[in-house]
This record gives C-alpha cells, sequence and structure tokens, in this order.
C-alpha cells in the first residue's frame, strides 16, 4: 500500500512542537516562569510578561524526523509520497464571497518553517501540487487509483477530516486509527460540508449566507439520500436556488478528483469511472 502523506501538515506540527510560550509572573525584581498563562494568571501577580522560547535548529529537525516516523509507521506501507503545496492556490481566485483562508495570519508560521520544509525536500520523495494544496495532491492520487479498479492501493495519511470526501484508506497518525471510507460515505460527507461551510478556511455555510442552521434535520436527509444529484438538489434549495453561490463554496471546499476538473454543480462527481 502507498501512504498519500501530509507534508505541510507535517511541517506545522514539527515547527510548532518546536516553540512555545513561556509566561514571567513579575515580582519586584524576582521573575516566576511558567509554562501556561493559566498558572501565571493565577500566580497573584499583577505584571505577567510573554517570551516565545524557540528550540534550537537541530531539535526541530530531530523533530520533523519524529513526525514523519509517526506519520509512515504503524501500518505496513510499501511505499510513500509526501506532498507540500506550491505557488499560488487557485482558491483564492475563485473565493469572492469572503477571502479563502482570510483570517489567518502570515505569522502563524513556525519561525523554523524554511528550515523544516528544506530539510524534508531534500531527505524524502516529495511531490509539489502546483497551484493546489497538498491535499488536492492526495486527493488526486487517491482518486485515480479507486477509478482504475485499485481501491485498497493507497492511504491518505492526516489529520485533517476535510480529505473524507475522498474515498478509500485513511490514517490519522496523531489518533493512530486506521479506517475506509466507501464512496457514498464520502459523497454523503462532501454535501454536508456543503451546507456547513469550514470556519477553519473561512468557507461560509448556510448559517452565514441564508440565516439558516445546517441543523442535524437536514444533514440526517443527506444521509437517507443515495443520488448525488438528489444530495445536490437539497444542498441548492437550503442556498435559496443561488448556483453560483454552490458553485463557489462547491469549488472552495472539493477536493480535487482530476487536476483540471473542478466542481461543477449538478453533474456527478461520485460513482463516475473517467478520471
Amino acid at each position: 500500500m502507498h501512504a498519500l502523506v501530509d507534508g505541510d501538515e507535517i511541517i506545522y506540527r514539527a515547527g510548532f512542537s518546536s516553540e512555545r510560550n513561556i509566561y514571567y509572573a513579575v515580582d519586584g525584581d524576582m521573575f516566576h516562569r511558567y509554562r501556561y498563562k493559566k498558572e501565571a494568571d493565577d500566580s497573584g501577580y499583577e505584571k505577567i510578561i510573554t517570551r516565545k522560547e524557540i528550540d534550537s535548529e537541530e531539535i526541530a529537525i530531530a523533530n520533523l524526523i519524529n513526525v514523519v516516523h509517526t506519520y509512515l509507521s504503524g501500518f505496513d506501507y510499501d511505499d510513500y509520497t509526501i506532498y507540500l503545496g506550491k505557488g499560488a492556490n487557485f482558491r483564492d481566485d475563485i473565493a469572492t464571497i469572503q477571502p479563502y483562508k482570510g483570517d489567518r495570519e502570515e505569522s502563524k508560521k513556525p519561525v523554523h518553517y524554511s528550515l523544516l520544509k528544506d530539510y524534508l525536500v531534500s531527505k524524502y520523495i516529495i511531490e509539489y501540487t502546483e497551484g493546489m494544496e497538498s491535499d488536492d495532491g492526495m486527493s488526486i492520487a487517491q482518486w485515480t487509483r479507486w477509478c482504475q479498479g485499485n481501491k485498497r492501493g493507497s492511504c491518505i495519511v492526516t489529520q485533517d477530516k476535510d480529505l473524507n470526501m475522498v474515498p478509500g484508506w485513511h490514517h490519522n497518525p496523531v489518533k493512530n486509527e486506521k479506517f475506509f471510507i466507501e464512496e457514498d460515505e464520502a459523497m454523503k460527507t462532501f454535501y454536508k460540508q456543503m451546507l456547513t461551510g469550514d470556519s477553519t478556511d473561512n468557507i461560509p455555510g448556510m448559517f452565514k449566507l441564508t440565516g439558516n442552521k445546517a441543523t442535524a434535520k437536514i444533514k440526517n436527509k443527506i444521509d437517507k439520500m443515495d443520488d448525488e444529484i438528489d444530495m445536490y438538489n437539497l444542498v441548492l434549495t437550503c442556498y435559496e436556488g443561488d448556483v453560483n453561490m454552490v458553485e463557489e463554496i462547491g469549488n472552495l471546499l472539493w477536493m480535487k478528483k482530476e487536476k483540471d476538473k473542478p466542481y461543477t454543480p449538478g453533474e456527478r462527481h461520485y460513482g463516475v469511472y473517467d478520471s
């Protein structure tokens, strides 16, 4: 089995594990050091100073190697590919309702980000996903095998639940859980996501756009459906018939099945083996 690994996720996990905020409570000329802000706040001292503690480059690289090992161990993979996004993300251009990932700050990158990315590229098998995210590269690779009839030939390795809209094997390395998603389950996951949006990526859902909540009752209707067009029509109704809105949200959420093929409202994207 071929492991399809989220390299961007690896870099961020290793990078942020190599830095931390340390809190100092000031007591005259004395400084009391605390690992957690709550401890400092509960110390009784009024002045609290926050400092960022950064591990050395050697420790950061050791953390990266450990994260890679965690992602590739635990299951019998014959081979692997680590995916990294490269260049501008096409979603930035199609997001008109609100900026894609617009509430994220560039400063949220780990201090050792460039160092860790360079090391990952130099030591491991890497595939860049030009103009897309690493998630898209993993999705395309898994869909390709699936549509060729090799449904158990690869496994998506990430803790990101967004890729649960892709059928096949999945491995959450953080929880050390491996599970298989059938195509009908993946399809339902996608169309329910269309109702809720994704606050992490600043993708609006029903409530943001229509004022109506994507309640369990509405999502349960999708669970009871078998046909993709019925699911699409329900989503379209929930968005008050606005096809353009559904198309934008769909393409922001959709993990690519083929590099140059977008999500198209009203078409079948599951159960169609034309890749």
